[in-house]
């Protein structure tokens, strides 16, 4: 799940592979509309995060992709294998716009979301400090 109170928008990640953005109503955060179900993934996602100066929305799932979704279009806009693993937890730096994902098998994957429109560029690490 991700926040962005710029737009106004939470973002819930389902174990079946759906997004759901739902736009919350600031004077009462009881108050919500749940804008539309996106099947994005395979399995279940396990981070999102939403960039509200592109309008785009990436997350990560255990079907071991990152995946960025344009909220303008509407589409996927890229699809990236990040591991040969499942992904379990995304954090993002937001002044360098780099996000932190790891895997079940203890590796860390580091990717630059400035490059979304080229392949993204990934350091795996594999888990060596016990």
């Amino acid at each position: 799940m991700s926040w962005n109170p710029g737009l106004n928008y939470l973002v819930v990640g389902c174990e079946d592979g759906t997004l759901v953005p739902i736009e919350v109503k600031v004077e009462n955060p009881m108050e919500y509309t749940e804008l539309r179900d996106y099947k994005i993934h395979k399995d279940q996602i396990t981070g999102s995060y939403i960039d509200i100066k592109k309008n785009f929305m990436y997350s990560v799932s255990e079907d071991k992709y990152l995946r960025v979704f344009d909220f303008k279009t509407k589409e996927t806009i890229a699809n990236n294998q990040i591991s040969k693993g499942k992904l379990t937890k995304m954090i993002i730096h937001e002044d360098s716009k780099t996000a932190f994902i790891s895997t079940k098998a203890g590796e860390l994957a580091v990717v630059d979301l400035n490059t979304v429109r080229i392949p993204f560029r990934t350091i795996l690490t594999p888990r060596t400090l016990r």
